[in-house]
């Protein structure tokens, strides 16, 4: 059965030196601004136009690095945040995703230009699953965010009604079968899943700028039923 990993991005200092969040792109584009926040309060719209997403994202766009004085890395976050927006990456990632033949239906990117640099940097975008089509409920385990207590809700829409008022974390995700066909794995619920062969691509290229979730509360085990 094929691994999957999560990942997020270094928080190494001797990766980022002395900074107290992940290197980070800021973009301050006012169009980039309007819909960062339109789709942060408003799934329902990212999944509406989500089909359209990249065709009216704002192009020729230029970031810098938020924090003073670093050079641009491989794998780095962005700011604002952004829905599906995963990362900013370096030319060297994405020649890793095309070396692999990985679907482009599993990810898009828009490249984009960061103040002092002369190389090139892309926006990886990881398009969503709806919870509701993918994750088996009825399996699925989740925790209450304070009490940690675990719970299965059995169904989406019992899930839906619980979790507007309270923040239930994933623990255990059992999605459907055909998911396991895909190198990229992105659902409403937890970080993007990466499948083993683009980690171990990451190694050998020696990708810089990212870290394996290995524990703690955003940790998620992936099942296929």
């Amino acid at each position: 059965m094929k691994k999957y990993y999560q990942i997020r991005a270094s928080i190494d200092s001797r990766i980022i030196g002395k900074s107290e969040s992940p290197l980070s792109v800021q973009i301050k584009n006012k169009t980039f601004y309007e819909q960062s926040g339109k789709y942060f309060l408003d799934v329902n719209k990212y999944f509406e136009e989500q089909l359209n997403l990249y065709d009216n994202f704002p192009k020729n766009l230029e970031g810098k690095m938020y924090q003073k004085n670093k050079n641009p890395i491989d794998i780095m976050n962005v700011m604002p945040f952004y829905m599906g927006l995963q990362f900013a990456v370096s030319e060297k990632v994405v020649n890793i995703f095309d070396n692999l033949s990985v679907d482009k239906a599993e990810y898009h990117i828009e490249e984009f230009t960061i103040a002092g640099s002369n190389d090139k940097f892309y926006f990886l975008f990881i398009p969503m699953l709806k919870n509701e089509d993918y994750i088996d409920f009825s399996q699925s385990i989740f925790i209450e965010d304070f009490n940690e207590e675990e719970i299965i809700f059995g169904s989406y829409d019992v899930y839906r009604k619980k979790s507007k008022d309270i923040n239930y974390l994933a623990k255990h995700l059992f999605v459907t079968f055909e998911l396991q066909n895909r190198d990229i794995i992105s659902l409403q619920k937890g970080k993007p899943f990466y499948s083993e062969r683009i980690i171990d691509a990451f190694q050998k290229e020696n990708v810089i700028g990212y870290e394996i979730i290995s524990g703690g509360d955003y940790k998620i085990d992936l099942h296929f039923s």
